[in-house]
């Protein structure tokens, strides 16, 4: 039971925890362009920017929005993200939608290298990754909200149905 247990959490930190790759590409995926200028806001010294929405089908009528994004940490000490954690989703039907780690397993079997939006970024330094919501074939993001931890402040970056 143990081993069992120690080998989920070691899966969980695998897919939370990849080092670099892409966005997923192919005819399982689907691609909103952004505006010219990325949608960003700031918080807690904080600059929270969405550079690109994708989706890959899921089973049973479902898919994965996965939003590229960048932290940039501002301040003049380290910043830790989760995605799990710091940020929430608002879709066009009006559904709040926390990242889904369930549907990230899925989407981690069509496309190993998917990165996750999760670390550290030092003093002035960035961090860059995708976050993951579960929603119906067709629906849009139309809202992500960045909440740093230990700050009762956040940002909403709109979307506009991407």
């Amino acid at each position: 039971m143990k081993k069992g247990i120690a080998a989920l959490l070691a899966l969980i930190l695998a897919l939370t925890m990849t080092a670099c790759g892409t966005a997923p590409a192919g005819p399982e995926a689907s691609s909103t362009a952004m505006p010219a200028q990325n949608p960003s806001g700031s918080v807690a010294g904080m600059t929270f920017t969405v550079k690109n929405v994708t989706r890959m089908d899921l089973t049973e009528g479902t898919q994965l929005a996965l939003v590229e994004c960048d932290v940039i940490n501002n301040t003049d000490t380290e910043q830790f993200f989760s995605s799990l954690k710091n940020f929430r989703a608002v879709d066009t039907e009006g559904n709040t939608l926390a990242c889904d780690i369930e549907a990230l397993r899925e989407a981690a079997a069509q496309k190993p290298d998917i990165v996750t939006l999760d670390g550290k970024a030092e003093p002035g330094g960035t961090v860059s990754g995708v976050l993951y919501f579960k929603t119906e074939k067709g629906v849009l993001i139309d809202s992500v909200t960045f909440e740093p931890l230990l700050n009762a402040e956040s940002v909403t970056v709109r979307l506009g149905g991407k």
